[in-house]
């Protein structure tokens, strides 16, 4: 009986946080660890095309969630959300 290959394992990927910023609103979230962005920074890039003033960065591991809130808040003076940023509601 032939033996089954078993493919060779990728480099594991590498994690990270995402900060998804609203300058309009002046508030942010901190999102993961994660290892893939892409369907986040294409939100993002909707958002910037429907005319909006967002952005996200990436944050290497090493430090909580918490820490990455407290220290963005202190520097830029916005506020961290639990709700996604990218989320608008529509006015009644």
């Amino acid at each position: 009986m032939p033996r089954l290959r078993m493919p060779k394992s990728r480099k594991p990927h590498r994690t990270f946080y995402i900060v998804v910023v609203d300058h309009d609103r002046r508030i942010f979230n901190v999102l993961g660890p994660m290892a893939d962005d892409t369907a986040l920074t294409n939100n993002v890039l909707d958002c910037q095309k429907a005319g909006r003033d967002v952005r996200c960065f990436t944050v290497e591991m090493g430090q909580s969630a918490e820490s990455i809130a407290a220290e963005y808040a202190k520097q830029m003076g916005y506020k961290h959300v639990t709700e996604s940023v990218l989320y608008r509601p529509s006015a009644p």
